[in-house]
């Protein structure tokens, strides 16, 4: 259990704030790595700070400080997940649902082989690659129907109907109620709750999932402690996460967007995600980047970079989609484990 110290920001009377001064993961002492920093995107107010472990054998990033357990609501209240986007998809959307509905098709075994090339198809020119095919489901192992699957920080719940559709038993958990309110209207499992304290049965779930979550929660070894205990022998953990040692960190260093203060505590690379993972006694299959959200981090960054006071859309228009494709290409082609989002997979032995 990690200890801080609370305090109240004097220019920040909505807020209490604790110092976190050492290390989540190994607890040495960190460096400053960025400081002044702002939300740039919801305007949360605050004045935030990222550090760097001095561990060389570690590396962690983490915000110091970070808003208290009490007041972390308040970081969401204007946040994406609460409604559904109503502006039109662009080109390069249009084709990727294309290619995840066939992908689908053949993860359940009802698409037909022609299809399956035209999947292929699509997925080479994409400029995501297959990435985006396997993103669509999670980057989940072949699974078997009947399986049973938790989604913890689930969200409005966009990506729940298709693991639905592979036949899965699937359960959301959220501690956003408006998100909630957004994931329910579409019929789908997902419960009000802290995934830390709801009382599931241990060894429950053959796939817990958690999709840029890891880096909101406040101590993420704990978390992987409690998803250990509710996955069956056998069962996978897949996390997808921002990679702090990304091409868009390393170019736009403190406007790359994944930095995202104060909603984002923590930041991993490949080395301390796999620590993090084998200290909560998960055996690690599969660790790599991917290059999914590529373009959006290329044009928001861009923006951020360019414009010190500018809170930028999240949404792409076409214009700002075609921007973002040379650089997710180029990330993509040259792809050294310097992608965007970081994928783990690791198993509960049996």
């Amino acid at each position: 259990m990690l200890h801080y110290t609370e305090r109240s920001e004097p220019d920040d009377s909505a807020f209490k704030t604790m110092s976190r001064p050492d290390c989540p993961l190994c607890s040495a002492s960190g460096d400053l790595l960025y400081d002044g920093l702002r939300d740039r995107f919801f305007d949360a107010p605050g004045i935030w700070s990222f550090r760097r472990c001095r561990n060389r054998d570690c590396g962690l990033v983490w915000l110091d400080p970070i808003v208290g357990r009490a007041n972390l609501g308040a970081l969401y209240t204007r946040y994406y997940t609460h409604k559904e986007s109503d502006r039109p998809a662009d080109l390069l959307r249009r084709v990727q649902r294309v290619m995840v509905g066939i992908y689908a098709q053949q993860r359940v075994g009802t698409g037909s082989p022609a299809l399956s090339l035209v999947a292929s198809a699509l997925g080479f020119v994409h400029p995501a690659g297959t990435d985006e095919l396997h993103h669509a489901v999670l980057h989940l192992p072949r699974t078997r129907p009947g399986q049973r699957l938790l989604d913890v920080g689930t969200g409005s719940a966009k990506h729940l109907p298709r693991l639905v559709r592979l036949g899965l038993k699937v359960e959301g958990i959220e501690s956003d109620n408006a998100a909630v309110k957004t994931a329910r209207l579409g019929g789908l499992s997902v419960t009000v709750g802290d995934f830390m304290t709801h009382p599931y049965e241990p060894s429950l779930f053959d796939f817990v999932t958690m999709s840029h979550v890891i880096e909101h929660v406040h101590e993420p070894l704990e978390a992987f402690h409690k998803a250990f205990e509710l996955l069956a022998p056998g069962g996978r953990l897949v996390v997808l996460t921002p990679n702090i040692a990304s091409r868009g960190h390393q170019r736009f260093g403190r406007h790359w967007s994944m930095l995202d203060a104060p909603r984002h505590l923590t930041l991993f690379d490949q080395q301390t995600i796999a620590t993090l993972a084998r200290k909560a006694g998960l055996e690690v299959q599969d660790l790599r980047s991917t290059v999914c959200y590529a373009r959006e981090v290329f044009v928001v960054s861009s923006r951020l970079a360019a414009e010190s006071e500018l809170q930028p859309s999240l949404t792409l228009g076409v214009r700002d989609s075609l921007r973002g494709v040379p650089y997710q290409l180029r990330e993509r082609l040259q792809l050294h484990g310097d992608g965007e989002e970081l994928l783990l997979v690791a198993r509960k032995p049996s």
